[in-house]
């Protein structure tokens, strides 16, 4: 299935301004129980999925990456479930070397979407695909 960038970029903008709201003190914007926020929970499950298991052209995954981070920011604990139920899926052996790689996705990488936060993150990911997939048999 094959992910538009205007699609990409919609969603990165529902993200953002669910961001903003949160900051601006609008919490219900975000509650677990909000239409908008179980359809973006659901997206960035779909869309982390796709990243580790798919190949993407240069510029959608850098979009694609960007909207992750949004979502990750907006999403931080059902993030970190959704990694845990990943790896448990996952070979015990190959668990704690995973369980590290994931970790270091977010390392450096602070609660913005400033241009500088956005590269890092994607500096990490790319790291990540590289060795979660030798790890996980994924092209």
């Amino acid at each position: 299935m094959i992910i538009g960038c205007g699609c990409l970029y919609a969603i990165e903008s529902l993200a953002k301004n669910a961001l903003r709201r949160q900051g601006e003190g609008e919490h219900a914007v975000l509650a677990p129980q909000s239409a908008q926020a179980q359809a973006l929970m659901a997206f960035l499950q779909s869309l982390f999925s796709r990243l580790l298991f798919e190949d993407f052209e240069q510029s959608q995954f850098d979009l694609a990456c960007d909207l992750t981070l949004a979502l990750i920011l907006c999403f931080e604990a059902p993030f970190q479930a959704m990694v845990e139920q990943l790896l448990e899926g996952r070979p015990a052996a190959e668990r704690p070397r995973l369980q590290q790689e994931f970790g270091a996705l977010l390392v450096g990488v602070s609660k913005t979407l400033e241009r500088a936060n956005r590269t890092r993150f994607r500096t990490n990911m790319q790291q990540l695909l590289v060795s979660a997939r030798g790890m996980m048999n994924v092209r």
